[in-house]
């Protein structure tokens, strides 16, 4: 077949590597053996153990187990059998494999069509790990804070894996909205600023004509329309957001002064919006009230775990966008006085 067309470019950022592997706690289930790694971690399983001709092996991974200690292996907004789930069949002799084109969010995998719990070393977890700096260190004498702070690395961890997801478990998308909320954090705790340059091409590389730019980076080309969590200010005013963090944290103005005309038609599409221009299919109708409309709004608020709140979005939306073209107006002075520096 062909290849995938393109330039190829050097990854601009620190690398994914595997970590020492972690062998699980073996437990008989109901589906056939339940493996537990002791934490949440990103990575996949390494198998070396043989199998028979035609033997068949079905692992599952997750987070969380049920009321009866049964693995939870789902997810609703995704429609595969194969979700988080390893099918390996035996050729008459050992195996040793892992993926190499696809990781896990999981505590807990489950192995079926094994008749033997499994020994020492023939089924480990491999965490896979973006070689990020810690940037700060934190102890105090109140042991939850001293937690909470290794939790949340953690966390930030297991959702870098050449751009930061929203989650290691479930698609893996590069949600824009996420890191909005979240980049002081994790900078807070490692040092990002190669992974958000490159994440920067990303979203850049998302953008229509118009100037519209999706709610999820890198993009398949979904993210843009309404039934696809779009358009949503709160979310992709991470452009000026980021931006305007890389200048601030790191005094790294480079990613504006390159995203500069990218930053500016994507304000221009914004504001067009208020006048009811550049409207998506299913606006025609929507008042050009001067205020921003969004499909998220505040998401998941207290409350309303399953989506948008059913308070109207244009306030959230018109903030998210207000502060982004005072970023952007910053920003525009920012790069004007370093042009004039000798």
């Amino acid at each position: 077949m062909s290849g995938p067309g393109g330039e190829l470019v050097e990854r601009p950022h620190e690398p994914v590597v595997p970590q020492a592997p972690v062998e699980p706690r073996w437990r008989r289930s109901a589906a056939g053996w339940i493996g537990d790694v002791g934490q949440v971690m990103a990575g996949v399983a390494r198998y070396d153990l043989p199998l028979a001709d035609g033997q068949q092996l079905r692992i599952r991974f997750g987070e969380k187990l049920d009321d009866a200690g049964e693995l939870i292996c789902e997810n609703g907004l995704i429609g595969t059998p194969r979700f988080q789930t390893d099918l390996i069949t035996g050729a008459g002799r050992r195996l040793c494999w892992q993926p190499e084109f696809s990781y896990k969010g999981f505590q807990y995998l489950c192995v079926e069509g094994l008749d033997h719990r499994p020994e020492p070393g023939q089924i480990v977890a491999v965490p896979l790990v973006q070689q990020v700096r810690r940037v700060v260190g934190f102890d105090c004498d109140v042991p939850i804070l001293n937690r909470l702070v290794e939790v949340m690395a953690a966390t930030v961890l297991n959702n870098l894996h050449h751009i930061p997801t929203d989650t290691p478990t479930f698609e893996k998308n590069g949600w824009t909205g996420d890191v909005l909320v979240s980049m002081e954090s994790m900078s807070g705790l490692f040092d990002l600023r190669q992974l958000f340059t490159k994440w920067l091409d990303d979203i850049a590389a998302t953008q229509r004509p118009s100037g519209q730019l999706a709610v999820i980076a890198p993009s398949p080309g979904w993210g843009y329309e309404h039934g696809e969590c779009a358009p949503a200010p709160e979310w992709t005013c991470v452009l000026p957001g980021l931006l305007t963090h890389l200048a601030e944290v790191y005094g790294d103005l480079e990613p504006a002064r390159r995203h500069w005309d990218c930053l500016r038609r994507y304000l221009e599409w914004e504001l067009s919006r208020l006048r009811g221009e550049g409207r998506l299919p299913g606006e025609e109708d929507a008042a050009a009230d001067g205020l921003a409309h969004s499909e998220l709004g505040d998401y998941l608020s207290p409350g309303y775990i399953d989506g948008p709140p059913p308070e109207d979005s244009r306030l959230s939306a018109s903030c998210f966008l207000y502060r982004g073209l005072c970023q952007a107006a910053d920003l525009a002075e920012r790069l004007d006085d370093d042009a004039e520096r000798p």
